[in-house]
């Protein structure tokens, strides 16, 4: 039985499918003769309407040059592994080997983690500011 990805629990990644091909310049013809996918079927999932199998993911990411975890939204750069970034996103935010288990790491996304250390970082500017005014 093959898993099939129901695009709707996740990012747009019909969106992100279709911007990857058309950043490659790509018709859908193209991609469906490159990966021997129904173009019908391409256009259904880029509309998500169409769930996408394993093997179709992996096809479609090779032919576009673009990460599986671009694709499911781990990551905004679609060349980068989700442990890519957490790797550095640990080197950027010292911090984050202290506060989170590498499990809590792997589980977010590039989205979520950097709004938790944007939160975090407001925090500190806000402490800063009560600091202040307390002084006075």
């Amino acid at each position: 039985m093959e898993m099939v990805i129901n695009l709707q629990e996740y990012v747009d990644i019909g969106e992100r499918l279709r911007t990857a091909r058309l950043a490659k310049g790509l018709s859908l013809t193209a991609l469906s003769d490159i990966v021997n996918i129904d173009k019908g079927a391409l256009s259904r999932m880029e509309r998500n309407k169409q769930g996408i199998t394993m093997p179709q993911q992996v096809e479609i990411c090779r032919a576009l040059g673009i990460t599986s975890d671009y694709l499911i939204g781990l990551v905004n750069d679609p060349t980068m592994t989700h442990e890519e970034y957490i790797k550095v996103a640990q080197e950027k935010y010292k911090f984050i080997g202290d506060v989170f288990t590498e499990e809590l790491l792997q589980s977010l996304s590039q989205e979520r983690l950097e709004k938790i250390v944007n939160y975090i970082k407001e925090q500190a500017i806000m402490a800063q500011l009560e600091q202040k005014d307390d002084s006075k």
